[in-house]
């Protein structure tokens, strides 16, 4: 899936917005109803040369939940260089049942986000934009951002637990 409106110049829905279903791939059953984006920013313009690889995020109200969906575990210490964390998702040419497990390892660290490289082979990156990256306990410390030449970018829990603290959200502190 493909998250891009042509219509959106900065980062708000806008009044017509109402709700998003989100749900783990081909099961609709777990869906997740999204209300409402929470850290929308009218001043922040969506394109090419924007920061989204130092703020990656976007944060919704969740008006319906089905219970046996849960959130990760946040790590809030920083990852080390040469640390092995693990993108889990689909590809945008996925068409498995299960997620792929993409291994990586840290190998710069730029405070909001981390350049990686991706140690699994024959990895097409194309459409992980988005997808969880956890450490080896299976902590949230990321989500896949992008990639610059060869190496992969994660953007980090930092500007994450910011916004959660901005907007009064509680986390696993």
């Amino acid at each position: 899936m493909v998250f891009k409106n042509n219509d959106l110049s900065t980062i708000d829905l806008g009044n017509d917005f109402i709700s998003w279903s989100i749900y783990p791939k081909g099961q609709i059953e777990k869906n997740i109803q999204l209300s409402q984006l929470i850290n929308k920013n009218i001043n922040e313009p969506i394109g090419e040369f924007n920061t989204l690889k130092d703020r990656d995020w976007i944060i919704f109200k969740i008006s319906h939940t089905n219970n046996s969906i849960y959130p990760l575990k946040i790590r809030t210490t920083p990852l080390k260089i040469g640390e092995f964390v693990y993108s889990v998702g689909w590809g945008k040419e996925q068409t498995t049942k299960f997620p792929s497990l993409i291994k990586m390892k840290t190998y710069k660290n730029l405070g909001n986000y981390y350049y990686i490289l991706t140690e699994t082979k024959n990895v097409n990156p194309v459409g992980r934009s988005g997808s969880p990256v956890i450490d080896s306990n299976g902590y949230l410390v990321g989500i896949v951002s992008g990639q610059e030449g060869n190496l992969g970018i994660v953007g980090s829990v930092k500007y994450l637990t910011e916004l959660f603290d901005t907007y009064h959200i509680k986390y696993n502190k």
